[in-house]
């Protein structure tokens, strides 16, 4: 199937508007093939009329399954473990001592796909916060694919997405069975999924006021003008002083000048 340029535009601007997701020309043929995909899928034979069903598809199921094949939604438990381990060693010690009286942390993954991350958080919390059971910790994973979501709420995983993860938390906080591992109560207790748009700000105002953000390997699916209305939006649902974490390749600076910026050894820290 070769999508037209036209066909190729139109697409785009749906998704654009409807994401903030950003998509060039060079994405022209790795687009034509995922659109193939999804409609073999759904059994629609041109491109005309599948860009009327997304048109006309009020609920977005089909959208999200779409754009579930565009976006890279791989992730494993304890990615970027050098920023893992920075924050654990110098923004940890920092929310202690910020929050010594009020023990409470609210956490929001950005963009956690199979919820591999904010699990992942909860497992560093429980083990890092000085005497955790004091502590109220409330960690909200939040991605757009509810097909992702569904993963993430069940809780299992194959060995690969452990693989960075130490030995000791992966025998403390995972049951396995044959080939899978699941993650137990006491750390699936902490993570509640939500099924929202970044770039929609209703959503993102219903949300609720956060210490800690991770939104890693998120920005770079936007442009300047969608990937500034995401951060803005981000920063005034946050705590005065809160953190946040975007991946190595990604910077606040060409967006906003909302956050502060702060530097930690070799790392870059966003505050607000």
């Amino acid at each position: 199937m070769i999508i037209t340029q036209s066909e190729f535009n139109t697409l785009r601007e749906l998704i654009y508007n409807k994401t903030g997701i950003a998509i060039n020309d060079s994405k022209m043929n790795f687009i034509s093939r995922r659109i193939k995909a999804r409609m073999e899928a759904i059994e629609i034979r041109t491109c005309k009329d599948y860009l009327r069903y997304l048109s006309f598809d009020y609920k977005k199921e089909e959208l999200q399954n779409l754009i579930l094949n565009i976006v890279n939604h791989e992730t494993y438990f304890f990615r970027e473990y050098p920023q893992l381990e920075f924050f654990v060693e110098n923004i940890i010690p920092i929310i202690e001592n910020d929050k010594n009286r009020i023990k409470s942390l609210n956490v929001l993954s950005a963009g956690c796909s199979t919820g591999d991350e904010p699990y992942t958080l909860a497992i560093i919390l429980r083990e890092m916060l000085d005497n955790f059971d004091s502590w109220q910790v409330h960690i909200d994973g939040l991605d757009i694919s509810h097909k992702a979501l569904e993963k993430a709420k069940k809780g299992v995983y194959y060995s690969r997405s452990l693989r960075d993860t130490p030995y000791v938390y992966r025998d403390r906080y995972f049951d396995k069975k044959e080939d899978n591992y699941i993650v137990k109560p006491v750390i699936k207790n902490m993570v509640n999924f939500i099924n929202a748009n970044l770039y929609n700000i209703k959503q993102i105002q219903l949300l609720s006021k956060y210490d800690l953000i991770f939104m890693r390997n998120v920005l770079i699916y936007f442009d300047y003008d969608s990937g500034r209305t995401v951060l803005e939006k981000l920063y005034e649902q946050m705590n005065k002083g809160a953190f946040l974490f975007l991946g190595h390749a990604e910077s606040v600076a060409k967006y906003t000048n909302y956050f502060r910026m702060e530097r930690m050894g070799n790392m870059l820290i966003y505050r607000k």
